[in-house]
């Protein structure tokens, strides 16, 4: 063990004006909630991708204990895939010389709360169960932080090892809001409502008017490589797609590999990357391996480890039926739009010059803002007939079209009259407009509005 790697972590130990340099960075939406869940003696898990600010969130987190919390009481390791031993004795011996050493107690004898962060931990082989040993015997003294790349890598054990005892938190890319902040944008775009579009359609308006235009030129860069923050402060777009694909994409599906054991490395690369350039479609695991030359079986798996490494969704058709639900029709989605953006080296001008594939990314973007605002979301198809989203029953449809024609209107409209609805809504590239089919009131709203 190197204690001198121990305290250079902990630098509060020896310096009592020592603050993280964190501290100052925006702060996440989730780090009010987990700034709460300290004064709580459960342990706290944080997920999420590479590179969406877990460590730096932690880091803040240290940075609030530290104005209240003798030094001594916090504690915090990061785990390096490259330069540590993954054994569980490794991580055993390193929390007894913290409460033994540092803080001269045995572990059933401690008399005051102590906050222990255990950064990517994914790489201690079944750490799960010592952490379980020392909150077990601290009688609720320690607080364990802890934090994990992939659910993939975190999530294999924990579920029964730890029962009862740990709280998960998922640490998405950056939403929109946090994307200006960090841009240091004095814009802010309220949280409107899809639900409610009819009662407040003229203060949608009212905000379109002020800030749309701008809203609209920066979601373009959002879009393209904007979730997630270190990519904020690279210059050239070249240079932000080989971050994403190499720092982020590439390390999730290195790191899968190895605790997978996946033999067939560039097939399984070639699936994830067929689902990413194929978002926003409908998708037969059959007709992917045939393409990828894997069988069914091991397609499933390989779709398997890329949603647990956060890195695709599965969503699904409308059906009354749980069991049917699980063979009915189904769309993939990316966890964000950069990935399928910096694979294609999509740059503003794509905007205009692929419309048809914008039109996918847009629906993606859509989907990834509905499913952190909803949760009874699904899509409806018939035959040739489908809508996008369904939304606590309200039909949303996404056409990336400088203008919205009858045609446009046809399977939304159709959805529509076969369920009673008065209200439909049409997420349009800018486009925005009340109209009335049929008696069917008909929202177009501009996609932007909606990523508040």
């Amino acid at each position: 063990m190197n204690i001198k790697e121990i305290q250079n972590q902990n630098p509060w130990w020896s310096d009592k004006n020592y603050f993280c340099d964190e501290a100052e960075f925006v702060k996440r939406d989730l780090f009010l909630e987990l700034k709460k869940d300290l004064s709580s003696y459960f342990i706290t898990s944080i997920l999420g991708l590479r590179r969406v600010g877990k460590s730096t969130l932690m880091k803040q987190l240290i940075s609030s204990l530290l104005e209240e919390k003798k030094r001594h009481h916090i504690f915090y390791y990061f785990f390096d895939q490259h330069s540590q031993i993954k054994t569980t004795s490794f991580l055993d011996e390193l929390l007894e010389f913290y409460i033994e050493k540092i803080l001269k107690e045995k572990i059933y004898q401690l008399k005051e709360k102590v906050y222990i962060f255990l950064d990517e931990i994914q790489y201690i082989n079944n750490w799960e169960d010592v952490i379980k040993k020392y909150y077990d015997l601290s009688n609720k003294k320690i607080k364990f932080i802890v934090s994990g790349s992939q659910s993939i890598l975190i999530q294999n054990r924990n579920k029964e090892s730890l029962a009862g005892r740990i709280f998960e938190y998922y640490l998405p890319p950056l939403n929109f809001q946090e994307f200006l902040k960090i841009k240091k944008s004095t814009l802010v775009l309220e949280k409107l409502d899809i639900k409610k579009v009819g009662e407040d359609f003229w203060h949608w308006n009212e905000v379109d008017f002020e800030i749309g235009h701008e809203i609209e030129n920066l979601t373009y860069e959002y879009i393209l490589h904007g979730q997630f923050p270190e990519c904020l402060f690279i210059d050239s777009i070249e240079k932000k797609n080989e971050y994403i694909l190499e720092s982020v994409l590439g390390k999730i599906l290195e790191d899968i590999i190895r605790i997978k054991g996946i033999d067939r490395q560039e097939e399984f690369k070639a699936s994830c990357f067929h689902f990413l350039n194929n978002i926003s479609s409908i998708f037969e695991l059959k007709n992917i391996g045939e393409i990828v030359g894997v069988s069914f079986i091991t397609m499933e798996k390989y779709l398997s480890h890329l949603i647990n490494g956060y890195i695709v969704e599965k969503f699904y058709k409308k059906n009354k039926s749980i069991i049917k639900k699980g063979r009915s029709q189904k769309k993939i989605y990316a966890t964000s739009t950069n990935f399928t953006c910096a694979l294609n080296d999509y740059n503003q001008r794509s905007f205009l010059e692929v419309p048809d594939v914008f039109g996918k990314i847009l629906e993606n973007l859509i989907y990834n803002v509905l499913c952190q605002k909803y949760t009874d979301l699904y899509f409806w198809r018939k035959r040739e007939k489908e809508v996008d989203f369904i939304v606590d029953g309200l039909a949303v449809e996404v056409k990336f079209k400088n203008q919205i024609d009858r045609q446009d209107l046809r399977n939304i409209i159709f959805y529509a009259e076969r369920n009673n609805l008065e209200t439909v809504i049409l997420i349009t590239k800018n486009q925005l407009e009340e109209r009335e089919v049929r008696g069917i009131k008909i929202y177009l709203i501009p996609f932007y509005l909606l990523l508040g």
